[in-house]
């Protein structure tokens, strides 16, 4: 069992800080909450601050706002056909999802996704006339707009001539179907800089961003964003046991129980007698590549799947069994523990 503390109060700044940036360049914000699975406790002070519509991955998460406040569905698979609830805004370029979905309610609207370079979602803006030409007539009028994403599997960096060339690619296809004034809107936190250096172009009418309100961190530079606040995720472990062990280890090297060959001579600090500490979680919770020690001199050694060894010798201060221990988080250890049933959630923070 982990404990997971969030700052709600860090959260709400950020948001503040964007959703201002944005409003400076005639942009709409749409924080991506997925992480956080949309819940309540952080969305409604969000919606308190403005928040437009709340936008996630999966349906799971925004069907619980059904018919309390607007959602957008970023990824829909043609099971939602079968499943009672509807956004109001669906991201898709699936014309048997748009007409199944336009026969079964009147609200839901549609944001086509195109592949412009990000190697992930979408159909290539050639593919546009026949997307349209599997959509009943009735239900054109129902697309209201173009979507990407840029960074988000491959990396790939787009310049300022790449987001304009989607803006311009959007306004033409809208044109093919009489779609005055559409969203234009681009996801993925690597557009910040060019938030902060105002190089968007104005065309652009929505920016998508989750890891820079929730961890106010730039993953593609691998950096802190100057002025957002950051260590807003704190997992906490409790201390097993402490001892002494003989780091110096002798016999054959086998795999371990992740099927990997662990010979990582830093991390497992094979330098005679160290203090050692076990905390209880491993993971399945969180992987220690994605979690930091907050406490000065402890270093991460390896983990089961249940537990996390730790080297504790120059530790800033001495830790016995029951105490706690707090570690920073990264979006890969916040999804996971976020998830886990064994992880217990709490926030502070007064909003």
């Amino acid at each position: 069992m982990a404990d997971l503390i969030i700052d709600n109060k860090k959260i709400s700044s950020n948001y503040s800080i964007i959703k201002k940036m944005c409003n400076d360049n005639n942009l709409i914000f749409l924080p991506v909450t997925k992480c956080v699975r949309s819940v309540r406790e952080i969305i409604s002070p969000l919606i308190e601050l403005g928040l437009p519509i709340i936008t996630d991955v999966h349906e799971q998460n925004l069907s619980k706002w059904e018919n309390t406040f607007p959602t957008a569905l970023l990824s829909a698979t043609r099971s939602i056909i079968n499943t009672p609830y509807i956004p109001d805004v669906v991201y898709t370029a699936d014309p048997f999802i748009i007409n199944h979905l336009s026969d079964a309610s009147e609200k839901v609207r549609f944001i086509i996704q195109l592949e412009m370079g990000g190697l992930r979602e979408g159909i290539l803006p050639g593919m546009f006339k026949n997307l349209i030409q599997h959509i009943d007539d009735k239900h054109i009028n129902r697309i209201t707009g173009f979507s990407t994403n840029y960074g988000c599997i491959h990396g790939i960096t787009p310049d300022v001539d790449d987001i304009n060339n989607f803006c311009d690619t959007s306004l033409r296809l809208s044109k093919m179907i009489q779609l005055s004034d559409p969203i234009i809107a681009a996801g993925g936190t690597i557009l910040f800089d060019f938030l902060t250096n105002k190089q968007l172009p104005h065309k652009l009418t929505h920016i998508r961003m989750g890891e820079s309100i929730l961890f106010g961190f730039n993953t593609y530079t691998n950096t802190p964003i100057h002025g957002l606040e950051n260590e807003i995720f704190t997992l906490q472990g409790e201390v097993i046991e402490t001892k002494e062990v003989n780091t110096n280890i002798k016999g054959n090297n086998a795999l371990n129980s992740f099927g990997e060959h662990f010979n990582n001579e830093r991390l497992f600090m094979t330098n005679g007698i160290r203090k050692r500490a076990v905390i209880n979680f491993g993971s399945m919770i969180a992987d220690f590549k994605y979690i930091r020690p907050i406490t000065n001199g402890i270093i991460i050694c390896a983990q089961s799947y249940d537990h996390s060894v730790i080297d504790i010798t120059d530790c800033e201060h001495s830790l016995s069994p029951g105490d706690v221990i707090s570690f920073d988080c990264k979006y890969d250890a916040v999804v996971k523990a976020f998830h886990h049933p064994y992880t217990t959630i709490s926030y502070k923070g007064d909003v």
